[in-house]
């Protein structure tokens, strides 16, 4: 039976013993854990910019590969194809067949904004959506991108030859004037995976947005230094 001092001495030991600090042990397994949690929030924060960038890149061909489709059957680009009502759909308004996709293209009623209705009621695009009361926005009568914002249809736009696709905020003015919806560093990533990397060469272009004052671009090169959305890119259509 032990003694009363043991006793004692064994009550005092434990208590000492809670009251302790951390051993260097304790400390150090604390700092490893939470070292192996940030780098896996890091990690699953630079998937996400990927799966963005890849899934944009996707939608990208899908809209090309349904405007190659359709000018398969239909011998005319969507949007221009002038017996749209008849051979597609009779809500679907004719283009005028001159073999480019003209108009301001955030009106339904435009070569532009037909240019959807024409591949949605062909079924052969149908991210887009139904326009909502005739109003074209993303999701209703427009893609809208992994990025957000929408895609538009623009032809000849800031002087490029040929038919491109718009990536801008929603919201942008009738004529189709881009708002700012990506980073310089988000549109250099578009670029670079797409094209060249070059802002103002090849088939990837970018330009600053009408709704802000930080600049896309300086002396030709993205503004990787601004982080806030300046850009709006066009990607070319092969028509």
């Amino acid at each position: 039976m032990k003694s009363v001092e043991e006793s004692t001495y064994i009550f005092i030991k434990k208590k000492l013993k809670c009251r302790k600090g951390f051993s260097l042990i304790e400390i150090s397994v604390v700092l490893i854990i939470a070292g192996l949690l940030i780098t896996a929030s890091l990690k699953g924060v630079s998937l996400l910019y990927k799966a963005k960038l890849y899934n944009l890149q996707s939608q990208v061909k899908n809209i090309q590969m349904a405007v190659d489709a359709f000018k398969d059957k239909y011998r005319a680009l969507p949007g221009d194809y002038s017996e749209a009502a008849t051979n597609i759909d009779p809500t679907c308004k004719n283009g005028n067949g001159d073999g480019q996709v003209q108009g301001a293209p955030y009106r339904i009623d435009s070569e532009a904004g037909q240019f959807w209705v024409h591949l949605n009621k062909a079924e052969l695009y149908t991210d887009s959506g139904e326009a909502v009361n005739g109003a074209l926005g993303p999701k209703a009568g427009l893609p809208e991108s992994s990025y957000g914002g929408s895609f538009t249809l623009h032809h000849n736009p800031h002087g490029l030859w040929g038919h491109w696709l718009q990536l801008s905020q929603a919201g942008a003015t009738e004529t189709g004037e881009g708002q700012a919806l990506l980073t310089p560093e988000q549109a250099s990533q578009i670029d670079h995976l797409m094209d060249t990397g070059n802002p103002q060469g090849g088939s990837v272009r970018a330009f600053d947005g009408s709704n802000t004052s930080g600049k896309c671009l300086v002396n030709g090169r993205y503004n990787l230094s601004h982080k806030e959305p300046a850009c709006v890119i066009y990607i070319k259509l092969e028509s």
